[in-house]
């Protein structure tokens, strides 16, 4: 499997849980997910998605290490072949969902790791054996039914918050018609 060995030697370090949460790590694994392109990271390589997946829903990790944790997670599920593999993990689900519900901190930041761990669960179910997989997942729908209705909906604004709100509540609605029909 190929990936660079800067990424290689990110991952060794991030692993140690004494760095795990460290913001610059993060930024640096999601900038390598970026510029590698995902079709040649794989996701369950060396721990890779499961260390990413425990620092998106850890809430005692800063939101910028968590947003830059689950930014690598989104780019990861942009590859086909890493989403069956993702969604069977439940560290991934789990790890997600931990970072759609965050509801403290900037504003800003809360709405872009919100959306960009409903983004990442919406790749997910893009392949249909997959769908049934996550429509099995254990507290995922109610989980997402609750966090569309909770979604209050945006005002007519030009504000970047807005338009992640109305992003996150398209992409939910999504989702949720996805996982219902392979129910």
């Amino acid at each position: 499997v190929a990936y660079s060995y800067a990424l290689q030697a990110l991952l060794s370090f991030l692993e140690n849980s004494k760095v795990r949460n460290d913001e610059k790590i993060l930024k640096k694994i999601t900038m390598e997910t970026e510029s590698l392109g995902s079709s040649v990271v794989q996701a369950n390589v060396g721990g890779m998605i499961k260390t990413l997946s425990q620092v998106a829903g850890d809430v005692l990790c800063p939101l910028p290490s968590r947003i830059h944790a689950t930014r690598a997670i989104l780019n990861l599920s942009r590859d086909p072949a890493n989403l069956e593999s993702m969604a069977k993990n439940p560290a991934v689900i789990d790890g997600l969902m931990q970072a759609a519900a965050v509801r403290d901190g900037n504003e800003e930041q809360v709405n872009l790791l919100r959306g960009m761990a409903v983004k990442a669960i919406t790749n997910l179910a893009s392949q249909v054996t997959n769908r049934r997989i996550l429509a099995k997942k254990m507290g995922l729908m109610p989980f997402l039914i609750r966090l569309a209705r909770s979604i209050q909906s945006p005002r007519e604004s030009s504000s970047s918050s807005e338009h992640h709100l109305k992003v996150l509540k398209d992409d939910l609605r999504g989702i949720i018609s996805m996982l219902v029909m392979a129910m």
